[in-house]
């Protein structure tokens, strides 16, 4: 009477096969999560600026969203700043960013202590090889909306990737995400030829 089960060959057979369904199936795997990564975070960016002017004209004011290196400081320590810093390069909005209603006398897009109100904080998508890269080339380290919910500072693009962030060039999951330079208006697209035009 023969015995139940697999031979030692047919349990390898079955692993090779095994091994080599996973090995095909693990780039596949790493597009959808940079894919689904750069959406989200290029939904949250576009929905922080929407709400901003939105709030601007609700509140007859400046709206501002500002890059931090820090955005869950202390209020006395806010601060709106594009410097390259912990682990970030200058002008990456992963590290996060505030939003806050400008009250004070100081220029749209710099937060004025005890003065300003902040409304939303965004975390900073954390640091590593291969991670969320959100290079911004504003000028200053602001996106403002004025009572008029139009842009009341510097406007620009933002690339929006999740790279190893010592390599310039985007992935295809790459989006863009353009604010008007007068207008403030918000539109998202795919890069062309590995750039943000």
């Amino acid at each position: 009477m023969r015995s139940r089960g697999f031979t030692l060959v047919e349990l390898l057979v079955v692993l090779t096969i095994a091994a080599i369904l996973v090995a095909g199936a693990v780039p596949s795997l790493s597009w959808f999560i940079a894919s689904a990564r750069t959406a989200n975070t290029s939904d949250n960016m576009v929905a922080a600026f929407e709400r901003a002017r939105s709030e601007a004209v609700r509140r007859s004011a400046v709206v501002s969203v500002c890059r931090s290196l820090d955005p869950y400081a202390a209020e006395p320590a806010i601060r709106c700043s594009n410097a390259a810093g912990l682990g970030y390069a200058a002008g990456d909005w992963a590290s996060g960013w505030v939003m806050f209603e400008k009250r004070g006398s100081t220029a749209a897009g710099t937060y004025q202590n005890g003065v300003d109100a902040v409304l939303q904080r965004q975390p900073a998508a954390g640091t590593g090889k291969v991670r969320l890269v959100l290079a911004g080339n504003l000028p200053g380290s602001a996106v403002a909306y004025d009572r008029h919910g139009t842009a009341a500072s510097s406007a620009g693009t933002f690339s929006i990737d999740y790279r190893d962030p010592a390599s310039a060039a985007l992935t295809g999951a790459a989006r863009c995400v353009v604010v008007a330079v007068v207008t403030g208006r918000i539109t998202v697209k795919r890069p062309v030829a590995g750039a943000c035009g």
